[in-house]
Parts: C-alpha cells; sequence; structure tokens
C-alpha cells in the first residue's frame, strides 16, 4: 500500500512539474516567421551587405583563376585577394571603392583563431594563386606525368594542370568554402563567444549607432549573408546562387540521405534570429548548433564524393574529368579543418588530419597520375563515419 502511495505521489509530482515546465514554455515562446524577414518599426533589421560585397569579390577572383585568355599576374591576383580601398582591382568598380576584402575573413574566426586572422593560412591561398598563374604560364600542350598541360576531353572541356594533375583554381575555390564561408558563419558570426558579447546591449535593446539593429542581430544576419548573399531574394533562396557553401549546399540536398538538408539550415537561421529578438539565446545556441552540424556536414558529403568520382574516372582512364574531381576534393579536404562537431566543439578533423588527407592523395610519384585507390576507399570511409554517413549516401 506504501509503495502504490509512494508511486502515486511521484506519478503527481511528475505532471506537476510538466505543467509547470508547459507554462514556462509558453511564457518564453515567440513567434517565428515563416521566412528571414524581420522589422523593428516598421522597417526591416536586416543587414549583411558586407558579405554580399565578399561574395562578389570572391565570384570575380574565382573567374580570373581560370581567364586564359588574359591571364593576370598572380600579384594582380592576390591584390585582389587582399583588396584595399580604392585599388582598381575589380571590374565591378563598386567592389573597388570598399574597404573590405576576402584575405582579411580567411581564417580568422572567434573560435578557431580568436577572431584574428590565420597569416600562415592566407599565405596558402596565395600560394593557391601562384601555383595556379604559373601552371597557366607554362602550359605549352597536352598535359602528361610530370609536365603542365591541357587536357581536352571532347570538343569542349579543357582541363589545365600542372605536372601532377592538379588545377589549382579548384583546390583554392573549395580551400575557401572552408577557411572562409562556413569558418566565418559557425566559428565566428554564429558563436557564442562572439554573440554574448553584446548580450546586455541586446538585452535593452540598444541599436548599433544609426542602425535598425543590434549588434547581435547583425552578427547572426553577417553569419546569414555568408550563405545566402547573393540570393536575389533571401526570403525565398533557391540556391546555387555562388561557387562557395551555397552552391553545394544546394548539391547535398539533392542528394537522396540529405533531402531537406537545405530547409533544416533556413528554418535554423530564422529560428535563431527570433529567438535573438526574443531574447532566448538558450534556443538561439541551439540554432546556431544546428549549423555547425549541417553546414559541416555538406563539406564532409563533398570531401568524399569527389574522391570517390575522382577514383572512378581515374579507373576508367579519364583523366582529366579524374583531377578534375580529386582537385575540387583537395580543397574539401582542406575545408575538413574548418567545420565544427557540436557535441565536442572541435572540428570534425584538425588541420593536421586535413594535411595528411591531402599528402596520401598526392603521395604518388607524380600526384594525381598515380593514385592509390585503397588509400582513397579508406579516407573516404574515415570521413564519413565521423559525420555519421556512409560513403554509398554521398554518391546517390
Amino acid at each position: 500500500m506504501n509503495y502504490l502511495n509512494n508511486s502515486m505521489m511521484a506519478l503527481l509530482m511528475a505532471l506537476a512539474i510538466a505543467l509547470v515546465s508547459c507554462d514556462e514554455e509558453e511564457e518564453t515562446s515567440f513567434e517565428t516567421p515563416a521566412t528571414y524577414s524581420f522589422e523593428r518599426d516598421g522597417e526591416s533589421t536586416v543587414s549583411y551587405k558586407g558579405q554580399t560585397t565578399r561574395l562578389k569579390m570572391a565570384a570575380e577572383i574565382v573567374d580570373e583563376l581560370i581567364n586564359v585568355e588574359e591571364t593576370k599576374s598572380a600579384d594582380a591576383i592576390k591584390a585582389m585577394f587582399a583588396h584595399e580601398q580604392g585599388a582598381k582591382n575589380f571590374t565591378d568598380t563598386d567592389l573597388n571603392d570598399q574597404k573590405k576584402n576576402i584575405k582579411s575573413k580567411t581564417a580568422a574566426s572567434t573560435d578557431l583563431f580568436g577572431g584574428s586572422v590565420n597569416a600562415s593560412i592566407g599565405g596558402v591561398f596565395e600560394t593557391y594563386i601562384d601555383d595556379q598563374i604559373s601552371t597557366l604560364n607554362e602550359i605549352t600542350g597536352a598535359a602528361k606525368e610530370g609536365t603542365p598541360g591541357e587536357i581536352i576531353e571532347g570538343t569542349e572541356t579543357i582541363r589545365y594542370v600542372d605536372g601532377d594533375g592538379i588545377e589549382w583554381n579548384q583546390v583554392f575555390t573549395k580551400s575557401l568554402i572552408g577557411a572562409f564561408t562556413l569558418d566565418q558563419i559557425i566559428n565566428h558570426y554564429a558563436s557564442a563567444g562572439k554573440l554574448d558579447a553584446y548580450q546586455e546591449d541586446n538585452d535593452n535593446g540598444t541599436l548599433d549607432g544609426d542602425a535598425n539593429y543590434t549588434e547581435m542581430e547583425h552578427n547572426w544576419d553577417e553569419a546569414f549573408g555568408y550563405l545566402y548573399g547573393l540570393e536575389a531574394d533571401p526570403t525565398s533562396p533557391t540556391l546555387g546562387t555562388d561557387d562557395l557553401l551555397n552552391k553545394y549546399l544546394n548539391t547535398v540536398d539533392k542528394k537522396t540521405a540529405f533531402t531537406g538538408l537545405a530547409d533544416d539550415i533556413y528554418k535554423a537561421f530564422i529560428t535563431g534570429r527570433a529567438a535573438i529578438v526574443a531574447k532566448e539565446y538558450g534556443i538561439r545556441n541551439q540554432q546556431a548548433d544546428i549549423l555547425r552540424e549541417k553546414l559541416s556536414l555538406v563539406v564532409g558529403v563533398m570531401a568524399v564524393f569527389y574522391l570517390e568520382t575522382g577514383k572512378e574516372m581515374y579507373q576508367d582512364e579519364k583523366f582529366g574529368a579524374a583531377f578534375h574531381d580529386f582537385s575540387e576534393g583537395l580543397g574539401f579536404l582542406y575545408s575538413l579543418q574548418f567545420t565544427q562537431n557540436p557535441s565536442t566543439g572541435d572540428p570534425y578533423f584538425s588541420a593536421q588530419q586535413s594535411k595528411d588527407f591531402m599528402d596520401k592523395l598526392l603521395a604518388g610519384e607524380n600526384g594525381l597520375w598515380n593514385i592509390n585507390s585503397e588509400d582513397i576507399e579508406a579516407m573516404s570511409k574515415e570521413i564519413a563515419s565521423a559525420f555519421g554517413f556512409t560513403v554509398d549516401q554521398a554518391m546517390n
């Protein structure tokens, strides 16, 4: 009888706690809009112009790296990367008047680099530029082992590779996805360390100077802008609007195992921003963790995809396609070090692990001309396992 009474009392207490919890949820609940659209006093509070500017700069740099008709010098492209206000680096003259550049936001996150630029990583990207322009300038004919050249497939596609079969423009672009866009989103602007610095002002509704937003709201918008900054209508994103993270989120979302990924990420951005307005910082942090997990996943899936497709093309002796995919894979391998596992707060793979993967892919006598299929399969499985998917899922 006492046992039954005790059990009944425990049940009643549990119900009481549940009811209180429900009340608390209702008291702290907030409305979440259907789109990324927020206003104060009838005017938008959303702003990420700087991110749009930098994405446009990146697009011009990517184009110039493969401009074989009027190849710029490596120094000229590096000047675009480290643009100084007033310098006539870009064909889009509006960009020339900007103080912003790509280099100052590459490997410069709060979580990984304390908010300061990692100069050595910036130097890596400048080396990639040197390697690409050197390759283009040295080409005199067909590529072969140890010799830069062209690989022509059919009548249209031409690959320009160095003596190791590497397309350095592809390595540059895919590495930038991690070191620039991903790092700025998940390790910087959506970082609790970055956002919490402005909690008092956000609690008090203190606006940032003459702007119509608080600094915390603006930081979240800037994270949003690094993914959607080139969208014509960010309240209804279509994806695929740039050559960086946005494009590959679209690619992964189309795979059967990852359908809905893009929608989950967009909703996390909306909910996190609404939570900031409602001063619900725990919910904001939950949404930031969703961004960390799911945007990191994009890099992991694409790394495996390009390793495996490169291997398949190589085995079929379609070397142009193989080297193209492997070069993209090298960039995504480099980008692994900028991911973040929300369960640990660390990258899914360290900088040294990323380097080891890249070294292993290029370990043959002439780099990509002499790949080891077993090593590639082992790398693919290791990466897929760390992110919780299978190699087959990355391919379909």
